[in-house]
């Protein structure tokens, strides 16, 4: 399993992702819930020589760019064996 996820420390993100190809938003790309991705290989398979591809993109208004708003985040990714121990990636 993969996990991927954000602490939003100030403002809003969105993210979405996809294994071995660029994701395309609200096309083919698995989307956050709450900030957080998870990839389970028994629903969407994937290899261990595979590729997750992520977009991370800030949800900024007109007004946000106007006055130099910033997005502040951590973002996190792991991969979770079958022990279930947790390894960053």
């Amino acid at each position: 399993m993969v996990v991927l996820a954000a602490k939003v420390t100030f403002g809003k993100l969105y993210f979405y992702a996809d294994i071995d190809k660029y994701p395309r938003h609200y096309l083919d790309s698995i989307e956050d819930e709450n900030n957080v991705i998870a990839i389970d290989p028994s629903e969407i398979p994937f290899s261990r020589e595979s590729t997750v591809f992520a977009r991370l993109r800030p949800d900024f208004a007109l007004y946000d760019v106007v006055s130099d708003r910033e997005a502040i985040f951590d973002f996190y990714a792991f991969r979770q064996r079958v022990d279930n121990n947790f390894i960053a990636l």
